[in-house]
This record gives C-alpha cells, sequence and structure tokens, in this order.
C-alpha cells in the first residue's frame, strides 16, 4: 500500500511538472489556456442555439454594434480585448455577415508581443483586407520583422499571411526579404521555413515576374533539389514549375537545374523516401509527378550524356514495376501521415 501511495505521489508530481512547463510554453509563445476569451464563447454558443436565421441576424449585429462601440471609444482598447473582438467579428464574416470596421485593430494586433495576438490579427487580415493595398501597406513591416524575428512560429505566420494574400504591394515590398530566406546561408532557417518561402515567392513572383534573374536564383534551386526534406522538394518543385510555366525566361536559361531534378527523381524510384511519405507504395507520388513535368519542359539537347541515360532508366524502372496487389478491403495500403 505504501508503494502504490509513492507511486501515486510520483505520478501526480511528474504531472504537475508537466502542466507547469505546459504553461511555460504558452506564457512563451503568449498562447492562452482554451478556457480563456469566454465572451468569444458564449456569443458562439448564442449563435447555435438560435432557433432561426432572424435571431442569428438579431444576436450578431448586437454584438457587431457593441464591438464598434468599443473600437471607437477613447479609451484604450486592451491588446486581449482586442484579440477577443476580431475573433468574434472573424466569426461573424465566417457566417456570411459584412464586417467593415475593425481593420485597424487587426492591423494592430499583426505587431504584438504575444502569438496569440499575432495569430488573431494577421488572419483577420488575410480574410478581410485581402483587397484593400492601402491597409496592407501598413503591416509590411510587421511581416518584415517576424519574418527576421528568428522564432519560426513567428516567421511561419507571416509568410503564411503573404502566400494567402500574395498582391502587388507584397510583391514589391517583400519579395527580397523571403528571397534571402532561401539564398543566403542561413542555418537557423529550417527547411519547414524554406518550405513556406517557396510556396510565397510563387506567389509573389506570379503578381511580379521581373523580381527573378535564372544567373542568380539557377544555382541555390538546384541545391534545394538535394535537400533530404521531402517537403522542401515538392515546395521548390512547384516553385519551379510556376517559373517554367510564366515563359518570362526560356527554358535553357534553367538548364543547370536538370540534373538535380533527375537525381532527385532517381532517389525516389529507388525507395529513398520517408515510408510517411509512401502512397500505395509509390514514394511520393505527387513529387515525382512534378519532377517529371519540369523535365518535360526543356528540349532535348539541354541534356547531357549522364543525365539523359539517367532519365531513361528511370522511366524504364517507373513503367517496368509491377503493380502492387491489393489484398481484400485495402489492406496493402499503408497507412501513414500523408493520407
Amino acid at each position: 500500500a505504501r508503494a502504490a501511495a509513492g507511486a501515486a505521489r510520483s505520478a501526480a508530481m511528474a504531472m504537475r511538472g508537466i502542466q507547469a512547463a505546459a504553461r511555460g510554453a504558452q506564457e512563451a509563445l503568449g498562447i492562452e489556456a482554451p478556457s480563456h476569451m469566454k465572451g468569444l464563447q458564449i456569443f458562439i454558443a448564442d449563435i447555435r442555439n438560435c432557433p432561426n436565421k432572424e435571431q442569428e441576424q438579431k444576436r450578431v449585429e448586437k454584438e457587431l454594434a457593441k464591438i464598434r462601440l468599443k473600437f471607437t471609444n477613447t479609451k484604450a482598447v486592451s491588446g486581449y480585448d482586442k484579440k477577443k473582438y476580431v475573433w468574434k467579428l472573424l466569426y461573424a464574416y465566417m457566417l456570411g455577415y459584412d464586417v467593415d470596421f475593425g481593420h485597424f485593430q487587426a492591423v494592430e494586433l499583426c505587431s504584438s508581443s504575444k502569438f496569440s495576438e499575432k495569430t488573431a490579427g494577421y488572419l483577420a487580415v488575410s480574410l478581410l483586407l485581402s483587397d484593400n493595398t492601402e491597409i496592407l501597406r501598413l503591416i509590411v513591416n510587421s511581416i518584415k520583422h517576424d519574418i527576421g524575428s528568428g522564432h519560426e512560429h513567428v516567421a511561419a505566420l507571416a509568410l503564411n499571411t503573404v502566400a494567402n494574400i500574395g498582391g502587388a504591394e507584397f510583391a514589391d515590398n517583400l519579395f527580397t526579404d523571403i528571397s534571402k530566406m532561401l539564398l543566403v546561408p542561413n542555418p537557423s532557417i529550417s527547411p519547414y521555413l524554406k518550405r513556406k518561402a517557396c510556396i510565397c515567392l510563387l506567389r509573389l513572383y506570379r503578381k511580379d515576374n521581373d523580381a527573378l534573374q535564372p544567373e542568380i536564383w539557377r544555382q541555390k534551386l538546384a541545391a534545394l533539389f538535394h535537400d533530404r526534406d521531402i517537403g522542401l522538394q515538392t515546395s521548390v518543385s512547384g516553385f519551379v514549375l510556376g517559373i517554367l510555366e510564366m515563359g518570362k525566361f526560356p527554358a535553357v536559361e534553367w538548364a543547370e537545374l536538370v540534373p538535380s531534378v533527375g537525381q532527385c527523381l532517381q532517389k525516389l524510384v529507388q525507395g529513398e523516401c520517408p515510408d510517411h511519405y509512401e502512397y500505395y507504395h509509390v514514394p511520393a507520388p505527387w513529387l515525382q509527378t512534378k519532377l517529371l513535368r519540369i523535365l518535360q519542359f526543356f528540349p532535348i539537347q539541354t541534356f547531357t550524356g549522364d543525365t539523359l541515360q539517367r532519365i531513361n532508366a528511370i522511366l524504364h524502372s517507373v513503367l517496368t514495376k509491377p503493380v502492387a496487389q491489393r489484398a481484400p478491403g485495402g489492406a496493402s495500403k499503408k497507412r501513414s501521415k500523408a493520407d
């Protein structure tokens, strides 16, 4: 009995330690526990309990009028309340109601030091201001600061916003800053952030295709195909495909990429791929498809003898590989994160 009691005390102490560590992580990131923002929870519950559309509209309009009054009041609104009101605005917007105020408060949240407030601000900007160039200009400095903050989650949040909105304003002011994440060697930038940077640059390049020069980018993009991260390889493949599809530069300007693309494809076909990227026993099929599409853009003259031989061997392996037999009920499919 004493041993059991001792084990219980040890377990309780361990649990308290875990909870304390979780609270510390939440405080470091500025993340509040789910029990916070009671006002938002009550508002959502009231909406869900409305018996008809008329009652819902009445409740939403009442809440919007209250928030508008809070924002126009000369008394300063705390960051917590500002975040709560912006989340209410977003919920109303998702229900189909027009939200024509609170935009500047959302912009202010983007520069907050708390992650939860910054999240609300960036999400509101992405949803409510995607076509408002004048206000988007106000968050350019916040995005630049967050990208270079050295905090992975904050930088990812800023990059998500750029990728979701795109636009000429961001293309003019942010393309160079995001390009440095790929062009300038920096061990602190993870493959996770580089993936997002590729997606951002693709979105911005489609708005302003004068911002990218092959002589600067060829070697670096070729090197990214040798990275071991399949997600990064997929993102850079999408970026390269976007460049080639735009046709701003002849495909031969990017011929330096061909050996790297061929080598990346060869490794995949040979099975050098994490299990959770396999689908029906095919290693990263979506990446393989992107790589083959990239090779289609290049005339045969751009392939060296070794590269052409490698590509032919790859295609022969793909075309002659026996199809995996599926057991009844699809039991042969490997369930993984990719599913």
